[in-house]
């Protein structure tokens, strides 16, 4: 008797942390950013473009995508990378960027990402 309920016990133990788990994982929430990319010498958008939140942690993935034919973005990520998260930028024959998320939440669809050009030695 004693040994069908320690293993009662385990299996509410496994189920309630598996509830547990799925809370925090879900309940986190996302937000995203929005924008254009842009070429800092022509001013024109450019296509392709590489965007990515590496991951923080165990609790989240690498999150990117690719500016579109108007170099227009969109993100969804984790809103626990808010405060704590990177945002990269690369293309080949462009130079590769860093923004701190908390600096470009804020501005929303007016958000402009210049990339520049590699020189050519």
């Amino acid at each position: 008797m004693f040994e069908f309920l320690n293993r009662v016990k385990h299996i509410l133990f496994f189920l309630y942390s598996s509830f547990f788990m799925s809370v925090l994982t879900f309940g986190q929430g996302y937000t995203s950013i929005s924008g254009k990319i842009l070429d800092s010498q022509t001013k024109k958008p450019v296509t392709g473009v590489y965007l990515e939140i590496p991951p923080k942690g165990a609790w989240t993935n690498t999150v990117g995508t690719i500016s579109d034919e108007k170099g227009g973005f969109l993100l969804k990520f984790p809103s626990i990378l808010l405060t704590t998260g990177i945002l990269k930028t690369s293309k080949v024959g462009y130079q590769s960027g860093e923004q701190e998320l908390v600096k470009v939440k804020d501005q929303k669809d007016s958000l402009v990402l210049f990339v520049q050009t590699v020189p050519r030695v």
